[in-house]
């Protein structure tokens, strides 16, 4: 009963009521403190759930001026311009610094000849010792570099390799390499200063141009053909047209 003369000490007007009233009452302030103190205890709220919605990704394909063919790729608020690079620009990437020729000619020596030293130096004089391309777009000059090289490559034979370079001065030194389709042909000398005598038949010519120091453009030519002094070959270009 002391918890009840408590309560009516802080609520007189329980005085007036009877005991049973005053012990309902009691209960019922009990009742209420124990759910108050549950609820907040154990009660969470439930929030509204929220999904992230992933951002809508479009493609524009659009020209901008000044260059055709770009596209306008927008991603969220990130808009991404990819220009494509131009046939002239690949052209400009790629121009020619150095042009080199290597040419072999595989003979069979003559019975008894003697052999040619391993390297010749020669200095040519006039213009029938170099290489020329030549075409729709004129004559273009590939001056002969010493020295002449001789290589024994089988008993009875040796190859002779000549090389030719593009001149810095040349008219197609710093140009597109596109610009070599306008020559359809390639002469080529074979240079054997005094050896020409030692060989007999000419079986295979191998060429090789080397630009700017890039992987060679090859082709080959097979012949049975009696060596005369000063050959010169006539070697279509087709193949370099087609690489």
């Amino acid at each position: 009963m002391d918890d009840m003369d408590g309560i009516i000490k802080f609520i007189p007007f329980l005085k007036t009521y009877p005991t049973w009233m005053q012990l309902y009452f009691l209960v019922l302030v009990v009742a209420t403190v124990v759910f108050v103190v549950l609820l907040v205890v154990f009660w969470k709220p439930s929030l509204p759930k929220i999904e992230a919605m992933p951002e809508k990704t479009s493609v524009q394909e659009t020209t901008i001026k000044d260059s055709p063919g770009s596209s306008i790729y927008q991603a969220g608020r990130d808009i991404i311009v990819k220009t494509p690079v131009s046939s002239e620009k690949r052209s400009e990437q790629k121009k020619i610094q150095t042009l080199v020729l290597e040419v072999r000619l595989t003979c069979e020596l003559k019975e008894g000849s003697e052999l040619p030293p391993d390297k010749v130096d020669f200095l040519p004089i006039g213009e029938s010792s170099h290489a020329y391309f030549e075409g729709p777009g004129g004559k273009v000059r590939l001056a002969f570099q010493s020295p002449v090289v001789f290589r024994r490559v089988d008993v009875g034979r040796v190859t002779v390799i000549n090389r030719f370079i593009l001149e810095p001065g040349s008219e197609l030194f710093n140009r597109p390499t596109e610009v070599l389709q306008n020559y359809t042909k390639l002469l080529v000398p074979i240079v054997t200063v005094v050896w020409g005598k030692s060989l007999k038949t000419m079986r295979l010519l191998e060429l090789s141009i080397f630009i700017n120091n890039d992987d060679p453009i090859y082709s080959s030519y097979q012949y049975d053909t009696a060596f005369q002094e000063g050959p010169q070959f006539t070697v279509p270009l087709w193949q370099l047209s087609k690489k």
